[in-house]
């Protein structure tokens, strides 16, 4: 189960920062005092794009910590915190601005809160934004070069704060208002609590899993309603759900958990299909299910057994105790060398 994460970077993104970028130029020119304007304006073009990528992320975090919503996450730049057990600390390059990662905690009102973490960001951006460009016009001289970069910061502000692109805060706020979204987040969000609160999928209330309706959180709904139909080994609904994600496009989206159900069914073929991209973009635990699950197709008994007992492992550190349960039995069916008829 994906957590919700708040993350905006595309090539639309780019195209929009450009004439920002422009003025950006035309301030640290305005304030050019000797060769060391040009140090003053390289670390200050720096420090500004990490900065305003982090008091964003943190805005979510803070609004968050008072909403209900857990942080487990986050990353900026090329700093990336893990709160879930693992490393705490990893350095990579990001290829998102900033992402956050977060969970509900409290029941109810989901959609309210989220949008509540949203803004957060959005504000926390915003005030990082109007600081640098106070320090620009209260200084003078050579430092003044270091803050000539607000615009760009005010730019990120802005992005995420108007319903410009879709990656984008602003666009996902005014998804919210829609009714059919709203309804999509609410049902989303209550799976991730009810994980959280030591629910497997099968456990859960069933009116979750209808069939959501297209838009925001549409293809993580499906998933979770791919993978209770696994877990209930219910082979009837997981190949409907198969042909429905096939037919309306959203297949790629959760091809993992397709190609773990595909494998589960015995359908060597649509395995085969979604196998190349089973491995992509997952958490530890579901990688070495899909392993598993790979080996089980291709009745690979000693690679099997080896893996079997790190997937073992590794689904007791899952981080939401309901997935916890819903890792190790799937784990126990593959172990008894079943098949879902």
């Amino acid at each position: 189960m994906k957590k919700v994460k708040f993350s905006s970077f595309t090539i639309y993104d780019i195209l929009f920062y450009t004439p920002f970028l422009g003025v950006c130029f035309l301030l640290a020119y305005l304030s050019y005092d000797g060769w060391i304007s040009i140090v003053y304006f390289a670390v200050g073009a720096v420090l500004t794009c990490v900065l305003t990528s982090l008091f964003h992320e943190l805005g979510h975090i803070a609004v968050g910590a008072f909403t209900g919503f857990k942080t487990v996450g986050f990353s900026f730049s090329v700093f990336s915190f893990d709160f879930t057990g693992k490393k705490v600390l990893t350095f990579k390059l990001n290829p998102y601005a900033g992402e956050t990662e977060m969970i509900p905690t409290k029941e109810g009102y989901f959609v309210k809160r989220y949008a509540a973490c949203l803004w957060g960001g959005i504000v926390g951006g915003g005030i990082f934004s109007a600081a640098i460009a106070l320090l620009y016009f209260l200084t003078s001289g050579a430092v003044r070069g270091s803050f000539a970069f607000f615009p760009l910061s005010f730019a990120s502000f802005l992005l995420n704060a108007l319903p410009l692109v879709y990656s984008g805060d602003g666009y996902t706020l005014k998804l919210l208002r829609r009714k059919d979204d709203g309804e999509n987040a609410e049902k989303y969000f209550a799976v991730a609590h009810a994980l959280f609160k030591g629910e497997s999928f099968s456990e859960m209330d069933g009116a979750l899993f209808e069939k959501p309706s297209p838009g925001l959180f549409y293809s993580r709904l499906r998933a979770a309603c791919l993978m209770r139909a696994e877990e209930n080994a219910d082979k009837r609904e997981i190949v409907g759900i198969v042909s429905e994600a096939e037919e309306d496009g959203s297949a790629m989206n959760f091809a993992r958990e397709i190609f773990c159900a595909c494998c589960l069914i015995g359908d060597d073929e649509k395995a085969s299909r979604y196998e190349e991209f089973s491995l992509v973009n997952g958490d530890d635990a579901d990688e070495i299910r899909t392993l598993v699950l790979k080996a089980y197709r291709d009745q690979d008994e000693q690679y099997l057994s080896v893996a079997l007992k790190t997937a073992y492992a590794l689904a007791d550190r899952c981080y939401l105790k309901g997935e916890r349960k819903f890792e190790r039995k799937i784990l126990d069916f593959l172990y008894e060398n079943k098949r879902i008829e």
